[in-house]
C-alpha cells in the first residue's frame, strides 16, 4: 500500500451528503496525522497564536533587559529616538489624513457639490473670491506638506468619486494640479 499525500481529517461532503477524506495535500505532520494547512489552523491556530506571541514577549522583554543595564544617559537617547520616531509616523498619518480630507471637500465645494472632478465648473466656481482664496489656502497646505502627502494613498491613489463623467479615474493631486493650471499659476512647485 502507498503512502497518500492527502490530508487525513474527515470532511462532509454536500454532494453526497457523507463524509470523505479532504482533498487537500498535507502540509504539515501534527501528532503523526497528516493535516492540510486549513486543518491546521482551525485546530491548532489558537495554539500556534499563543506560542508566537510568548516568542515575541520574550524577544521585547530581552531587548529591555539588555536596555535596564546601560547608563541612563544612553537609556534617555534610544527611549527618546525610538518614542520620537513613533511620535511623528503617527502625527504625519493624522496629519495627511486631515489635509485628504480637507482638500477633497474643497473640490466638492468647487463642483457644486458634486463629488466629480468637472473643469468648466470649477473654472466658474473660481471667480467667487470666497472659493478662489479657499482653493488658494489649499494649494499652499499641499505645497508646504507635499512630502507627508505623497504617502497618502487616498491623495495619490485614483478616486472613483472624483472620474469626471467616467471617462477615467482621477486623483485628488490630479484635481489639485488641473485646478493649478485653471488658475494659471505655478504649479510646479506641488508636482
Amino acid at each position: 500500500m502507498f503512502a497518500t499525500k492527502r490530508c487525513q481529517y474527515d470532511v462532509f461532503d454536500p454532494t453526497t451528503k457523507r463524509n470523505r477524506k479532504c482533498k487537500k495535500g498535507f502540509a504539515f505532520l501534527i501528532n503523526g496525522c497528516k493535516c492540510c494547512h486549513i486543518h491546521a489552523n482551525k485546530d491548532y491556530g489558537i495554539i500556534i497564536s499563543k506560542i508566537q506571541a510568548i516568542v515575541r514577549g520574550n524577544l521585547c522583554r530581552s531587548k529591555t533587559n539588555k536596555l535596564k543595564t546601560m547608563p541612563y544617559d544612553i537609556q534617555n537617547i534610544i527611549t527618546g529616538y525610538v518614542r520620537e520616531e513613533f511620535e511623528n509616523s503617527k502625527y504625519n498619518c493624522q496629519l495627511s489624513n486631515f489635509l485628504v480630507k480637507k482638500i477633497y471637500n474643497t473640490v466638492k465645494k468647487l463642483n457644486g457639490g458634486y463629488n466629480y472632478y468637472w473643469k468648466y465648473h470649477i473654472y466658474n466656481s473660481l471667480q467667487d473670491t470666497n472659493m478662489f482664496n479657499d482653493i488658494i489656502y489649499v494649494i499652499k497646505m499641499v505645497i508646504k506638506y507635499k512630502s507627508i502627502l505623497e504617502y497618502n494613498k487616498k491623495y495619490t491613489c485614483p478616486d472613483y468619486n472624483l472620474s469626471g463623467f467616467g471617462l477615467r479615474n482621477v486623483s485628488l493631486k490630479y484635481t489639485i494640479l488641473e485646478i493649478c493650471k485653471l488658475m494659471n499659476c505655478d504649479y510646479c512647485l506641488i508636482h
